[in-house]
């Protein structure tokens, strides 16, 4: 019988052989390729998936658990660059030499690393180490961090008549009066490029207005530009223009005129021109669907149109992701179908009773290029950090060119399609004046998932009849089918960059937000009234450190659908820190939203605003009905000096008189009859006569009160006389 760990087998995993140990870098259905571990010589294995089989079941190979310990450090925008491009320059090199991965650990002439050695500049010791800690970390883009991080980032002070490093003989710094020439430049391009003025025409206005000097000379202004170690090159100001909008940013783009080129434009490509294989370039985008929904918990309260977020391979047309929900160009929206696609969504589809096999609908994997319109979503700053931190380039396609993503657009078009001929006019918009989409609607969010995963499956295995298929597509056999596409070019061209799991922790945490700032103190991580906690000693560590402080706990994310937990990864290593829920009023805001506890938190700080004058008026009164007091006790006190001798006694009298005037009996007792019983209280406590004690209230005529000044009534201290505020 086969081994039943056989079918659990990946890319990624890592097999235990011979006192040996190997991950598994491809794994098709004819070929296997392994690269060795905890050896310093590169070796990959390749052989096929039948011999794989054979040895599985004869006990030969095991699959273990293998901890892979990347510690990233914080890099700076410069380092993630320089990471993407190597990362991107192997992942050439290896599309060029693929499926024939052994030859790389071979002595034999190999033009792909010769080529590889130019790009990145590094000697061929370098590069076949690069190349080896790459493939062992299952293509890991931080295991091509620079060992010696750090020494990029210390801050260089430049004298005036020093040149700067990486610059030639320029003397200008990267300081801040070149930042705002720079952002000068910049905006006076943006303002511009609608009217034709291209970057060069910025760098000359720049230059021309910050220098260029004016004297006279022979009684006649003349104008003088500086010499050319002062100035910057138009290299540095094209990088910085390029950091600023991405690289589609600094095109001089005409809208107009570029919309009627593109309908009318010469098709001399495709949507697969520039394409390598499966996995390299993916098509997203979202559309509302012309279908309005009814809510899940009421079936007769509309609640309007449900948005679908697909993910296509532009080299096979598979759709590689999808995601139906109600959040439209949001980041929440955008992070949904990209979960979707990076850790296999197929247990959605289970939910609906739908099977997505492996060979139909092949998810969890990192595209390396993601080709997108202009939405928000896309071109937001959270987005741009996503790309960076799991290596994937995002590309913006022109704006007001639907065909430039054409695919993800048609698959779109025929969705709805057959939502229109499957519902016959229950709920769906018409294009007329007299459509009652939401009086006949009858559909909740479950129906429209379970009707896009239905689609999704369908999509994959249907005929492409205008599909380019090539040469040796044809001898193959190879259907014009999505999924069959897919399958023969992971087979032939290149295998996607599946996540393992050294790299799903990575990709989790890349699409978390990063936009509240948390503080950590003796109550645990902190934000705006939640308290997070999970009792691991490094985090107990750092509350106790900060003493009765709160400080600051920068790289603390958070999930904008929950509240429930925040995340923390130090060291490579990815820390969960749940809700405390010890403290009772945190189990209240349990399964809350950020976005739902952000109007409770406004609220209770708009309550708190309402009664602070309130309050202040109720201190001040209380203040000075306490000052009143104080100054009739004053007034009313006998001449002479305070004693000081025989306090104790004193004190101990006082006490006494105090209990005997305060009995539970007296508490039990009206108009001189015991309550309990209806007979006389014979044990009462008789009442004292005052005339035997210096009578208070004789204080009063004692003295010249001023008329103005308040005198409060002084009473007994056995409450005798108080009825009339009782009520008895």
């Amino acid at each position: 019988m086969e081994n039943k760990e056989q079918s659990q087998l990946q890319a990624g995993n890592v097999i235990h052989a011979d006192k040996e140990y190997y991950r598994i870098l491809v794994l098709t259905e004819n070929t296997v390729i392994f690269v060795q571990l905890d050896v310093s010589r590169l070796n990959i294995v390749r052989f096929s998936t039948e011999l794989l089989k054979y040895r599985m079941n004869l006990g030969e190979f095991e699959k273990v658990e293998w901890n892979d310990d990347y510690r990233v450090k914080k890099l700076t925008l410069d380092e993630e660059e320089e990471i993407a491009r190597k990362a991107k320059a192997m992942e050439r090199m290896l599309q060029s030499m693929y499926p024939a991965w052994e030859r790389i650990s071979s002595k034999e002439t190999k033009p792909e690393v010769k080529a590889l050695m130019q790009e990145l500049g590094c000697r061929k010791t370098t590069v076949y180490k690069l190349i080896r800690l790459y493939l062992q970390s299952g293509r890991n883009r931080y295991s091509l961090v620079d060992g010696r991080k750090g020494e990029k980032n210390r801050v260089n002070d430049y004298k005036t008549g020093d040149s700067v490093r990486g610059h030639g003989d320029k003397t200008v710094a990267n300081d801040e009066r070149l930042e705002e020439i720079f952002q000068d430049g910049y905006q006076y391009f943006l303002k511009g490029k609608e009217a034709g003025v291209s970057l060069k025409s910025a760098y000359r206005y720049l230059v021309g207005k910050h220098y260029m000097t004016q004297e006279y000379v022979d009684g006649a202004l003349v104008q003088k530009m500086l010499p050319l170690e002062e100035i910057p090159t138009y290299k540095r100001f094209w990088t910085y223009c390029k950091k600023q909008g991405g690289e589609n940013g600094i095109m001089p783009l005409k809208m107009s005129a570029k919309e009627r080129r593109n309908n009318a434009r010469l098709l001399l490509g495709n949507s697969q021109s520039g394409c390598a294989g499966p996995g390299h370039i993916v098509e997203v985008d979202e559309v509302e669907i012309d279908m309005i929904n009814v809510s899940t918990q009421d079936s007769r309260q509309v609640v309007g149109r449900a948005v679908m977020y697909l993910a296509i391979d532009v080299y096979s047309c598979c759709i590689v992701g999808c995601w139906v929900d109600y959040a439209n160009n949001s980041f929440v929206g955008i992070t949904n179908l990209l979960m979707s696609l990076f850790f296999d969504g197929r247990e959605q589809y289970e939910r609906y009773g739908l099977t997505a096999p492996v060979e139909v609908c092949p998810m969890g994997f990192i595209p390396q290029e993601l080709r997108t319109d202009h939405g928000a979503e896309y071109t937001s700053e959270d987005m741009r950090r996503v790309g960076r931190e799991i290596g994937m380039n995002i590309v913006l396609a022109p704006p007001a060119t639907g065909s430039m993503k054409g695919l993800v657009e048609q698959s779109f078009h025929q969705f709805q399609e057959l939502v229109r001929g499957a519902a016959a006019g229950t709920g769906v918009i018409m294009k007329k004046h007299d459509s009652r989409h939401y009086e006949t609607a009858c559909t909740d969010l479950d129906d429209i998932r379970r009707m896009a995963y239905r689609f999704v499956i369908y999509f994959n295995q249907h005929k492409r009849d205008g599909y380019p298929l090539t040469k040796e597509m044809i001898q193959a056999d190879v259907p014009p089918i999505p999924a069959s596409i897919w399958q023969y070019g992971c087979e032939y061209l290149m295998t996607p960059r599946w996540l393992t799991e050294s790299t799903k922790k990575t990709a989790f945490f890349a699409l978390l937000k990063t936009d509240r700032k948390f503080q950590i103190s003796r109550r645990g991580v902190t934000y705006r009234g939640l308290f997070y906690e999970n009792g691991e000693p490094w985090l107990l560590e750092k509350m106790w450190k900060t003493g009765k402080k709160r400080e600051a706990l920068p790289g603390v994310r958070y999930d904008p659908r929950s509240i429930n937990h925040v995340y923390l990864m130090e060291d490579g290593v990815l820390h969960v820190i749940p809700l405390n829920e010890i403290r009772e009023e945190q189990k209240s805001f349990k399964n809350m939203s950020w976005k739902e506890y952000d109007g409770l938190w406004k609220r209770k700080k708009e309550t708190g605003k309402g009664l602070e004058a309130h309050d202040l008026e109720q201190q001040v009164s209380v203040q000075r009905d306490m000052a009143d007091v104080i100054r009739t006790a004053k007034k009313l006190q006998n001449a002479g000096k305070n004693r000081k001798k025989d306090i104790r006694n004193a004190r101990k009298q006082e006490q006494e008189n105090g209990q005997i005037s305060n009995t539970l009996a007296d508490r039990l007792t009206a108009g001189k009859a015991d309550v309990v019983t209806g007979l006389p209280d014979t044990g009462r406590i008789p009442e004292h006569t005052w005339d035997q004690k210096e009578n208070i209230t004789e204080k009063k005529t004692a003295k010249t009160v001023k008329s103005s000044e308040t005198i409060l009534e002084v009473l007994p201290d056995d409450f005798s006389g108080m009825e009339k505020y009782w009520g008895l």
